[in-house]
């Protein structure tokens, strides 16, 4: 491990003084507004993602053929994901997660949350992101913080965020597409402007019979996003978004049995008003997201055995998230930027659980509201010589109305040199015990646990430490490398008096996790673009699920002439722990091991009619998933989808 990441600091480091070109580029790249902190000149397919956060852009997500956010982030490093079913995230018990760097497999609950347009969109009963209600048709990116950023989000150690693309050239474009297995895809959007009012508006639907029997699954989705410049700076802006979703739990292969299927539904919208001047750029947004799931018959469907009587066979759930973000960036002059913000959050959810013995019990609806206010300012220096640097710091706040007061204090150094910029940063976290937390003390799924101390815990915290470099070579090659270390206190866990059930909560969990990514992204001459990408992690806790110690990432996209693009992607990744239900050193001692998978893809396009501009055009394409027929699972006994096809075309104006 060493000698690599020493390979790696000679390769970043090596003397070669930046020609006149390729200075202007770099200082073109990183000279934009002074309030962009970020370059978005870097995002997508041209910036590795090596780092705290990646971002897959709109032609990245169109050149992976991405249809959720599983896919859409699979050549991001140091992300993996489960899953059982081919369409589809079974979220009753695993199927369908996202992880990052280790983070985001408690379960219930979970460390890492999810946003769309900036707002919070999960199950807030049991405090998990649900991929089906994240659907990707609207997205014009997909953005994935894998540590602490107490300026982009709080109340997790990290998150994932689907961002709504805006209204484009007018048109109108449809897609459909068949496959194995009875996969059908169908996409519909259409794009209008008239004066300051832009429309984007569509819906998709992907569904499939499965891979093996009672494995199927469906997500359909209606959005529409409106936008009006209202003159000067200011702009108000629509985003609402529905979906309506279905997942089979195919149970374990050979086994007599099933375990039902898992719905989902939810409204999400937001309402955003922005102003964008010369010295000041910032939004008030309001959000709601309104959502329900049902854990259908979960007694082992077909095997003839009597469940135990207090077995769960049938979990209802709905919640409601609402509240207000807001935020301004004010350029001071001299390089100086100043921002600040608050989020105003508020959850409510309950529950209805049926059991075989005792027949409904209910979990009366709870109410969670959170306040975070925060601020930073970030200073960007100019010496001679090529080197510029610029150092950030700040804090978020929350009070929480259950939960008590805590705070996330955050500084970064950034210092560019000749071409090579090196980021130091450290970050603390903060997660407040989620829902689920009340719904266990409830009593109604483990009666040992009938108790009110759970409104006594504290909020989980965790330090994040990250050494990042970045170079680029030539204009076309840029590699990063990034080195981290999370240090976590006060997780609450379920604990017992004696050998026997849980009987309470209590913060005594303290955990390490320590990593390394390293990606290049290359654009060579005649249209291709090739990307690599690997991590290592390395955690403290024993048996820690979805956490593979290595994992790599890659792949080509080559422009062939004639409206032909060929792309293809690899991902690997080492043996894992595949049961996020472990609580205890004991419990991990049995936790399942998954085997190694290597996994391979390829897409071709060929585009018909005008490639941009008025006027008609197409695309006729066809994909191949799991090129190599290779075997593989996320849980002991579910095995995945062999080799699968899928074809099809896009037409529109």
């Amino acid at each position: 491990m060493r000698k690599l990441f020493a390979a790696v600091l000679l390769l970043l480091f090596a003397g070669v003084r930046p020609s006149a070109g390729q200075a202007a580029a770099e200082g073109e790249a990183r000279t934009l507004d002074p309030l962009v902190v970020k370059a978005e000149a870097e995002a997508g397919t041209a910036a590795p993602g090596a780092g705290v956060e990646a971002v897959v852009d709109a032609r990245a997500l169109a050149g992976l053929g991405a249809g959720d956010i599983a896919s859409a982030l699979r050549l991001v490093p140091g992300v993996t994901f489960s899953r059982f079913n081919r369409v589809g995230s079974y979220g009753g018990d695993g199927g369908g997660a996202v992880f990052a760097r280790g983070l985001g497999a408690s379960r219930p609950g979970g460390e890492l949350t999810a946003l769309c347009d900036g707002a919070p969109r999960f199950n807030a009963v049991f405090g998990h992101p649900l991929p089906d209600i994240l659907p990707t048709d609207a997205a014009g990116a997909v953005r994935v913080f894998k540590g602490v950023s107490p300026l982009d989000f709080g109340n997790a150690f990290a998150a994932v965020e689907i961002v709504p693309a805006d209204a484009g050239a007018e048109g109108f474009s449809a897609t459909l597409a068949g496959g194995g297995d009875g996969t059908l895809v169908e996409r519909a959007e259409v794009t209008a402007r008239e004066g300051g009012l832009g429309v984007r508006a569509g819906q998709g639907l992907r569904r499939s019979d499965g891979h093996r029997a009672n494995s199927g699954g469906r997500t359909a989705d209606a959005f529409v996003r409106l936008s009006w410049r209202l003159g000067g700076v200011w702009r108000l802006s629509f985003f609402g978004d529905r979906t309506q979703n279905r997942a089979e739990d195919p149970g374990v292969a050979g086994q007599p049995f099933h375990q039902g299927n898992y719905r989902t539904e939810d409204w999400f919208a937001t309402l955003t008003l922005e102003n964008r001047g010369g010295r000041a750029r910032g939004f008030a947004k309001l959000y709601l997201n309104d959502g329900r799931a049902a854990w259908l018959d979960q007694g082992m469907r077909g095997s003839g055995a009597v469940p135990a009587a207090t077995a769960a066979d049938t979990t209802t759930m709905d919640w409601r998230l609402w509240g207000l973000r807001a935020r301004e960036a004010i350029a001071l002059g001299e390089g100086g930027v100043l921002t600040a913000g608050a989020d105003v959050d508020t959850q409510e959810g309950a529950a209805v659980f049926t059991t075989y013995g005792a027949g409904e019990r209910r979990f009366g609806r709870e109410v969670f509201r959170l306040l975070s206010p925060y601020a930073g300012l970030r200073q960007a220096f100019a010496g001679g010589a090529g080197w510029r640097a610029e150092a950030e710091a700040g804090a978020r706040f929350y009070t929480h109305n259950i939960f008590g007061a805590e705070w996330s204090p955050f500084a970064k150094v950034t210092a560019v040199f000749r071409g090579l910029e090196a980021g130091l940063s450290r970050a603390r976290g903060v997660a407040y015990p989620g829902m689920n937390v009340a719904v266990f003390s409830s009593g109604i799924l483990i009666p040992t646990l009938s108790n009110a101390g759970w409104r006594g815990l504290d909020a989980e915290t965790l330090t994040h430490t990250e050494l990042s470099l970045a170079r680029r070579f030539g204009g076309r090659l840029r590699v990063e490398a990034a080195v981290f270390r999370d240090d976590g206190r006060d997780r609450y866990i379920m604990v017992a008096e004696r050998p026997g059930p849980p009987t309470r909560f209590e913060n005594i969990g303290a955990w390490r996790n320590r990593g390394a990514e390293l990606a290049a992204a290359w654009r060579a001459p005649g249209g291709l673009e090739v990307f690599a990408g690997g991590a290592w992690l390395e955690s403290s806790v024993a048996g820690l699920p979805y956490a593979p110690e290595w994992s790599a990432c890659g792949g080509l996209s080559w422009e062939a002439g004639g409206g032909l693009r060929v792309s293809a992607d690899f991902s690997w990744r080492d043996t894992m722990f595949a049961d996020t239900r472990t609580r205890t050193a004991a419990d991990a001692a049995g936790n399942p091991r998954v085997g190694a998978a290597f996994l391979v893809n390829a897409r071709v396009s060929l585009a018909l009619g005008r490639a941009a501009g008025r006027g008609w055009r197409g695309e006729l394409f066809a994909s191949v998933e799991n090129l190599t027929d290779r075997t593989y699972e996320y849980r002991p006994g579910y095995p995945m989808p062999g080799i699968g096809w899928l074809a099809g075309a896009r037409m529109g104006w």
